[in-house]
């Protein structure tokens, strides 16, 4: 569960990154880069101008909430209200136009299937009819006798004593 996604961003982090880091980019409601202080705060400011750029770029989560790039320290608290201010802003605004209920109950239906999937998973596991049946099918999956859907399909029905389920 979060009510707010923020990305906590060290400076010069590597351009190595950028790939991994741009889908973690699309979702953050807010970009954070700290150690904005001594030797380097010019690399935080570099890299905060950076990802300002690069959300031009991107289409934002919310259309009244433009995700903000903040520079911070944390040993000589600089920025820290600014910081939280936006928090509170983002609550505001998340509260006013619905998106923070939307993302609840977007959360919600999301948490029931991933119980359903745990509980399923926990069935499988702890059946005693399984015991065999999942080594069994693991192999055949493993050296190809057998395709993954045929070995999840043979899984379910066994598990769910079914003699077909759908395509």
């Amino acid at each position: 569960m979060k009510d707010m996604f923020i990305l906590l961003i060290q400076p010069a982090g590597g351009d190595e990154l950028q790939g991994i880091k741009r889908g973690v980019v699309e979702i953050a409601d807010m970009l954070v880069v700290n150690k904005a202080d001594g030797s380097l705060l010019e690399a935080a400011k570099q890299t905060q101008a950076d990802y300002q750029n690069s959300l031009t770029l991107l289409r934002p989560l919310n259309a009244n909430w433009p995700t903000p790039v903040v520079t911070c320290s944390a040993l000589n608290k600089t920025n820290i209200s600014e910081i939280c201010n936006s928090i509170h802003t983002f609550h505001t605004i998340t509260q006013n136009d619905d998106s923070f209920g939307e993302r609840r109950r977007k959360q919600a239906i999301s948490w029931m299937w991933s119980d359903v999937m745990n509980m399923i998973n926990q069935q499988l596991r702890s059946s005693p009819q399984m015991l065999n049946l999942i080594p069994e099918l693991e192999k055949h999956v493993s050296s190809g006798k057998m395709t993954p859907r045929a070995g999840s399909r043979q899984l379910l029905e066994t598990l769910f004593e079914k003699n077909s389920l759908p395509s």
